[in-house]
């Protein structure tokens, strides 16, 4: 529907690569970057500069 410019997936390896494929065309080409980790047990300022680094790096 057009609501986001970019997409950037947080997951575990496994998860991500399933995420990844279920995307449909349009959301994939949105992907701006990717992060393959576990980080259920992380704060909130953990998860944001994990975000930050997959931003820079794409």
């Amino acid at each position: 529907r057009n609501t986001y410019q970019h997409l950037v997936l947080m997951a575990p390896p496994r998860a991500l690569g399933a995420l990844r494929s279920a995307l449909p065309k349009p959301a994939h080409d949105r992907l701006a970057g990717s992060d393959a980790h576990e980080c259920v047990r992380e704060g909130a300022d953990q998860i944001r500069e994990r975000l930050r680094a997959v931003r820079a790096r794409s």
